[in-house]
């Protein structure tokens, strides 16, 4: 019974895992035959030490057989010779291709039996011993990695061969066969039979060894990686619920700070701001409790009988402000004007508000999401249906399974443009079900996604007259979503620009945020406002701002996107960036840091933190600037690995290519450079704190003070030479900027 436990297979290889582990098998035998070929050809080579020690005896002159011995000796040397360097040499370029390492293997299933075999086969003849033959079976069996029935059909065939020799041996070398006494024939035959099987046995137990280590370790990979998944999973919650615990935290502190410093113009607005984050803290408690009550079975269904669409229709119209914020059309459509039923008004109000949230915050500008309630003939009960329709850019079909698995989030979703916390789509299927309803989900990628729920409709109560408070439910609905301002309100919080103040732009989706942060950094920056990640680019590129701080999750490109765009253009790779985000763990810090992000700090945030910081950006830029002032071989720079030197030195060459032109201006200077007036007037005032005029006038300046220094030409000589038309003007200027008159420059210079 052992015996034929040991020929079967006793673990299957999953389907997925067959090329694997027949991949490891090769490699094995590969291994094997290394150490195989290099012993044989050791082996082999001793063979030939005792052919020479026969030769001397005469042996070969007495006996044929010995010539045969020799042959096969000589063969198997070059053989495993052959094998042994090819198989070393080559073994990297063998494992790689498949086809390449069975040709190896395959090849060597020829040399083991022609010269192992053969070798056994001459021993046969010579002694009537088995020995060689044994040797051979198993060895083979050990170095060639095959599975049972290949096995088997590999020893049936060596074992049906060396029978066959051995029940009617070849007549010419039957001669050579000594003399052995009744019954011998016999015993050989069981011993070849009985030998073969037994390394049929020990090589199968070897295959179920080799299998048995392979299933575990893909079943210790396969825990491991579910262990690391499990991992992420935990810190990607938890980063995700910090996410969301630090966008409010950060409105209520910093509106408190607000406060405290200036009650009378935050007190009506930043108290709003207050309570509305506090009732979105609230309700993000609330779902992560009921979600654990659920759980434990502790929630009950609190119902009422009355007509559900009216309600429906109420919830909806709660979510209208938060839709028209994004310019999102929200419409509710029922089928019939009522629909008597036994419904639990808490529970209908969070499972829609959910759906409703989700759906709006996932929806485009100029999208359209839809609320339609329906009444179903059902198999012996009617059905409520309920379904939330939007035009969003929709799920990913690989996802659609598990958006409903608690905490699931998409990860690297490239449709998903705002973080959540992977709890509503939980409970709201948690609810539904705890009241005995269905929901489904269908989905295509940039057309949308619906959420179909069917209710049972039910009559098990009095039918009492409900009354409903629209302003309570509105109030509960508001805190599922953040009060947007519109875009084209968003100008109302733009601070008046002054020139002398330091240009900074806000990149932010949450606009109680821009609130907070205008309000702390509005009498010392002229602020600019983006509330995605797309129009934060395209402001930069525009208006070229001193700074930028920008979120990190938002609609469009997000905040670490935003810095590799803007690094990476020469329009603004100069500018500073801090990331100010609620994604506080390390390695979304590093992230950005990679990026190209300047400062990276976490919400909420310490205002004066934020000013010093900025203040500290600042002085570095003007630092930078203090090297273009008066060094003229900064402003060549051509070497240089920095991308502000290079744009520098490119606007440099541009000016001194037309020094000589008196026409040559901004306008031609843009040309030169490709930029635009205010791209080009605002990044050197970054980089060189001189205007475009002013920095032209600079370098014709420059390059006078070099002339009149060889004191060649006079000093209206040199004026025109460097572009002035006026030498008055030109005297005058140099004057103020270096302190004294170009005549004294030229005295010393003689």
């Amino acid at each position: 019974m052992n015996i034929l436990k040991a020929l079967q297979v006793r673990h299957k290889v999953p389907r997925e895992l067959r090329s694997e582990f027949i991949a490891e098998l090769d490699i094995t035998s590969i291994d094997r035959q290394i150490i195989l070929s290099w012993i044989a050809f050791i082996f082999y080579c001793l063979f030939l030490v005792i052919d020479r020690i026969r030769w001397k005896q005469g042996l070969f002159a007495e006996y044929e057989i010995y010539w045969y011995y020799f042959v096969v000796h000589i063969a198997g040397i070059l053989l495993f010779l052959g094998a042994a360097l090819y198989i070393t040499l080559r073994r990297k370029k063998i494992i790689a291709n498949p086809r390449h390492r069975g040709v190896v293997i395959y090849s060597m299933v020829g040399i083991i039996f022609l010269a192992m075999f053969s070798n056994g086969v001459v021993q046969y003849y010579e002694h009537g011993s088995l020995v060689l033959y044994i040797c051979y079976i198993f060895v083979a069996n050990w170095v060639l990695a095959m599975t049972h029935a290949q096995r088997m059909i590999f020893n049936a065939i060596s074992c049906a061969m060396i029978l066959a020799i051995i029940l009617a041996p070849l007549p010419e070398w039957s001669r050579f066969i000594r003399d052995q006494y009744a019954g011998a024939t016999v015993r050989t035959i069981y011993e070849a039979l009985g030998f073969t099987l037994i390394a049929q046995v020990f090589h199968s137990f070897d295959f179920n060894l080799r299998l048995q280590v392979f299933l575990n370790g893909k079943q210790l990979e396969a825990e491991k990686m579910r262990s690391e998944e499990l991992e992420r999973f935990k810190s990607r919650m938890y980063a995700n619920l910090t996410h969301e615990f630090r966008a409010p935290l950060t409105i209520i502190t910093g509106m408190a700070e607000q406060l405290a410093r200036d009650p009378g113009q935050w007190l009506r607005k930043g108290v709003e701001m207050i309570k509305r984050h506090a009732a979105n803290l609230l309700t993000l408690v609330n779902q992560i409790l009921d979600l654990s009550k659920l759980e434990a079975g502790g929630v009950s269904v609190a119902l009422v009988h009355g007509n559900i669409v009216p309600y429906l229709g109420y919830v909806t119209d709660s979510f209208t402000s938060f839709a028209a914020a994004k310019n999102i059309s929200l419409e509710f459509r029922p089928g019939e004007k009522e629909i008597f039923m036994d419904y639990d008004p808490d529970k209908a109000l969070n499972i829609l508000s959910n759906l409703l949230s989700n759906a709006i915050k996932y929806t485009p500008d100029g999208g359209q999401v839809i609320v339609s309630a329906a009444r179903l003939p059902g198999e012996g009960q009617d059905l409520l249906e309920v379904r939330v329709k939007d035009s969003g850019k929709g799920i990913p079909a690989d996802h659609l399974e598990q958006i409903f698995t608690r905490f699931y989030q998409v990860e690297e979703d490239p449709f998903q443009t705002t973080q959540g916390t992977g709890i509503g789509l939980s409970l709201v299927k948690e609810l539904t079900e705890l009241m005995d309803g269905t929901i489904h989900v269908e989905s295509a990628v940039n057309q949308g996604t619906e959420f179909t729920m069917h209710f049972p409709i039910r009559d098990g109560l009095e039918t009492d007259p409900v009354e409903f408070h629209p302003a309570s439910i509105n109030e509960r609905a508001s805190s599922f979503f953040n009060l947007q301002i519109p875009k084209e309100q968003l100008s109302l919080l733009t601070v008046p620009t002054v020139e002398e103040m330091p240009r900074l732009l806000l990149i932010e989706d949450n606009t109680d945020v821009l609130q907070l942060l205008k309000s702390c950094l509005e009498d010392d920056y002229d602020l600019m406002f983006a509330t995605d990640g797309d129009e934060g680019i395209r402001k930069a590129r525009e208006w070229v701002p001193d700074m930028i701080v920008s979120d990190v999750m938002m609609p469009g490109k997000d905040g670490f996107a935003v810095c590799e765009t803007l690094k990476q253009d020469i329009i603004t790779s100069h500018i500073p960036i801090i990331l100010l985000t609620g994604r506080a763990d390390v390695e979304s810090k590093l992230e950005g840091l990679e990026h190209g992000a300047d400062m990276y700090m976490a919400k909420p945030f310490n205002q004066e933190e934020l000013r010093l910081q900025l203040r500290n950006l600042i002085r570095l830029r003007r630092v930078m600037q203090q090297r273009y002032e008066t060094n003229e071989a900064d402003l060549s720079r051509h070497d240089s690995a920095s991308p502000e030197d290079a744009f520098v030195a490119r606007v440099h060459r541009a000016v001194v290519d037309n020094l000589g032109d008196a026409d040559f201006g901004i306008l031609q200077l843009c040309r030169a450079i490709g930029l635009s007036r205010t791209q080009l007037h605002n990044k050197l005032k970054a980089l060189t704190g001189k205007s475009a005029s002013h920095f032209i006038r600079h370098i014709r300046l420059l390059r006078g003070y070099d002339l009149l220094r060889v004191g060649h030409l006079n000093v209206s000589e040199v004026a025109y030479d460097v572009g002035f038309r006026d030498p008055n003007y030109f005297t005058r200027t140099f004057t103020e900027q270096f302190g004294f008159s170009p005549s004294k420059v030229r005295e010393q210079g003689r």
